[in-house]
């Protein structure tokens, strides 16, 4: 915490030296992912749907603040203004829970409150749900039904996993229950076990007095890297999580299916020709190694507009035919590098064993914020990782991140992670990664370190990690209730 404290005060571990673009090698810009598809293994890779549905709704929710307030105080003039003021700023073009058009009637007829607590609480409770059932189109579908619906047409998945807040596992089994789609669907709560401990400004730990206990608050979403494992081994025929945010409403027209079945090709040809390489390593077969690096590698530098290469002769002598394992790592992976480090042929399976991530970046309109792809020194090493705005100092983010000349992608939410046995990977050093984020609790300031799941899966230093530029069709975020203004599900389901 006193290394986040001060992180925030202006010291932070990494550095920015450049943008990740296609013209330095940083991302990668596929001219024919059919060349994927007929590598060796692509076609038994598995992948299944994860999507984050955990978050809360507050901002995207926030024009119903004060209907809200209005109806815990029960006073019924005060739930009239707010709900004609809503009225007004939507035109009825909203998408809103369908118990509110009962408002309308009851507040016709009705002025005695005692005898209307129920129905306003019913009306309260359904305002008060995770935005996966807050309904995102007029046709009273929620996005998590139509995350659901677009899982289906991607036809290349078979089980979708829906993390939520406690409690609501069966909530979530019954919104999709009804679509009788034919994808297995789980759900994982995002629980106590993955929350973080509040701390005063001082980076002391502070008590919740109802319990006695260290105050708890969830840990944002990287803490879900700890759920992995526990999916591997519920389902062990699963080899990668295609990770997505629940608000971002993509749809199923013909250049989305194609934008994303073309992902998967990628993701699939490469980890089929990783598992190659590991096996081949394990077993002490080197020239198996090659072959099935040989074959990767110049599909990648194929479809690379980039053609300058590292040069490795310090890392493993120029000319050796270990040179083309560590080039790919180098040229393509961007592991942590430094021109002063050695590395031994003994290292290769360590390297290769680590989790390959396929990371989507859409082109930068200008008015994005969040994740942008940089590469970084840390710890005296060359890092790739798709940077979170407030992990950059405010010379950084004038630099690097706020011309989309500069920063000409982003970081869409929209990836492909491998998953193992273990995640001990994303574990290591994860503190330096951590988000400083400060709130108000019990009228205190205070703070907490939150992990964000897109900077640990687009970070070189914990994965082999390749950034991939796709369509902006894939990417539609509703980020408030005006992005519902007038929409139908058929306007997103061709």
């Amino acid at each position: 915490m006193t290394k986040l404290l001060a992180a925030d005060c202006g010291y932070s571990p990494i550095v920015v030296k450049d943008t990740c673009r296609c013209d330095n090698g940083g991302v990668l810009s596929i001219s024919d992912d059919s060349l994927f598809r007929k590598l060796p293994g692509a076609s038994d890779i598995n992948i299944a749907a994860f999507v984050l549905a955990a978050g809360a709704s507050s901002r995207y929710i926030n024009p119903l603040t004060k209907l809200r307030k209005s109806l815990r105080s029960g006073d019924v003039e005060q739930i009239r203004s707010a709900w004609d003021r809503i009225k007004e700023e939507s035109n009825g073009q909203w998408a809103l829970p369908v118990e509110l058009r009962d408002l309308d009637d009851f507040l016709a007829g009705k002025k005695d409150i005692e005898q209307d607590r129920d129905f306003f609480s019913s009306i309260l409770a359904c305002l008060e749900v995770p935005k996966a059932l807050y309904p995102c189109v007029l046709d009273r579908h929620s996005y998590l039904a139509v995350k659901a619906m677009e899982h289906e047409s991607f036809k290349d998945i078979d089980l979708q996993i829906f993390a939520c807040p406690p409690g609501f596992k069966e909530s979530f089994r019954k919104e999709v229950e009804p679509l009788k789609c034919n994808l297995e669907t789980s759900c994982i709560e995002q629980g106590e076990s993955m929350s973080t401990i509040r701390f005063d400004l001082n980076g002391k730990p502070l008590i919740d007095r109802t319990s006695n206990t260290y105050s708890k608050v969830p840990g944002g979403h990287g803490s879900l890297v700890q759920t992995f494992p526990e999916i591997k081994k519920n389902f062990p025929d699963v080899d990668a999580l295609f990770i997505r945010n629940i608000d971002n409403v993509c749809g199923t027209s013909r250049s989305v299916i194609e934008a994303t079945q073309g992902f998967f090709s990628v993701f699939r040809g490469i980890l089929a020709g990783i598992k190659g390489i590991r096996t081949s390593l394990k077993d002490g077969n080197f020239d198996g190694a090659l072959q099935a690096v040989e074959g990767l590698y110049n599909v990648l530098t194929v479809n690379s507009s980039y053609k300058d290469r590292s040069d490795l002769s310090a890392l493993t002598g120029n000319g050796k035919p270990e040179s083309l394992l560590w080039r790919l790592l180098v040229d393509f992976f961007h592991i942590p590098f430094s021109a002063k480090q050695r590395f031994s042929n003994d290292e290769l399976l360590d390297f290769y064993t680590r989790p390959f991530n396929l990371v989507g970046l859409v082109k930068n309109s200008g008015y994005d914020a969040g994740g942008t792809p940089v590469f970084a020194s840390f710890d005296d090493t060359r890092i790739k990782i798709c940077l979170e705005t407030s992990h950059a100092s405010e010379f950084e983010r004038e630099m690097y991140l706020s011309n989309p000349m500069v920063a000409t992608h982003f970081n869409p939410g929209f990836v492909i992670a491998e998953l193992q046995e273990e995640a001990t990977n994303y574990f290591q050093e994860q503190e330096s990664f951590g988000l400083l984020a400060r709130k108000k609790w019990n009228g205190l300031d205070v703070c907490y370190v939150e992990t964000a799941l897109y900077e640990l899966l687009g970070n070189s230093k914990m994965a082999n990690v390749l950034f991939l530029e796709i369509s902006r069709d894939i990417f539609n975020p509703h980020k408030t209730l005006n992005d519902t203004k007038g929409r139908r599900l058929e306007d997103w389901l061709s």
